[in-house]
């Protein structure tokens, strides 16, 4: 029986991530082998940009869609993908701190300097280097037509699906601030057949109080505390 587990990647403008290839890829291969998930790599762009993004970061093209008018990214709710909110909040979330911190913490992160002299707020990793314009790996591309501009403040998330119920969803909150694949590879391995049936967090908490609350004398039991997903 199909399990109909699904792994969502939304990406904004096909960013290059290489810890996909590194880390998603190899992970998911075998749920994907026996029939369990299936991976899906959603980003804003067209079906040229999209061919390119797989053949870059080596993903099969068959994992790779294009959402030229964000219409997915907006389905989910994706961080600026509201484009009636104001336009300068949009502007101000792609500035933000946290894209520093989340390239500091990756594999390789540093500071920028030039000569002895630091950078403020600017920072790079492996990845980024690898992937940066000259390298010939990542090809850019710049979005046209209506709300073009709305379209390029979108940022994306990762979302797991057992058929059309959400297990798992992370929004990125800042350009790079990408959820950590081994908590996305955590939920999905937590919920695929011939694996132990693991409550999500949130489900863990849920059935925590449930149980407090149907117990006649809290203290008389202790209830079993459910496992989270790897890396939650």
């Amino acid at each position: 029986m199909l399990h109909r587990l699904s792994v969502m990647s939304t990406s904004h403008l096909f960013s290059p991530r290489p810890e996909m290839q590194r880390e998603l890829l190899p992970a998911m291969g075998p749920l994907d082998a026996d029939g369990s998930a299936k991976l899906a790599v959603v980003g804003i762009g067209s079906l040229e940009a999209a061919r390119d993004y797989a053949d870059a970061l080596g993903l099969p093209r068959d994992v790779v869609f294009a959402d030229e008018g964000a219409v997915t990214h907006r389905a989910v709710g994706t961080v600026n993908s509201d484009f009636e909110e104001n336009a300068l909040t949009r502007g101000k979330r792609m500035l933000s701190m946290e894209t520093w911190r989340a390239v500091v913490r990756r594999r390789g992160g540093r500071r920028v300097s030039i000569g002895p002299f630091d950078v403020p707020a600017l920072a790079t990793n492996n990845d980024l280097e690898a992937v940066k314009p000259g390298a010939g790996i990542y090809k850019e591309y710049s979005l046209e037509g209506d709300q073009a501009a709305d379209r390029s403040l979108v940022l994306g998330g990762a979302l797991v699906f057992n058929g059309v119920k959400l297990l798992m969803a992370h929004y990125d909150q800042a350009p790079g601030a990408h959820a950590d694949i081994e908590w996305v590879v955590g939920a999905a391995k937590a919920r695929a057949p011939g694996q132990p049936q693991k409550l999500l967090a949130a489900e863990a908490d849920a059935a925590s109080t449930a149980a407090a609350a149907a117990a006649p004398d809290a203290g008389a039991a202790a209830q079993p505390e459910a496992e989270a997903p790897v890396g939650a």
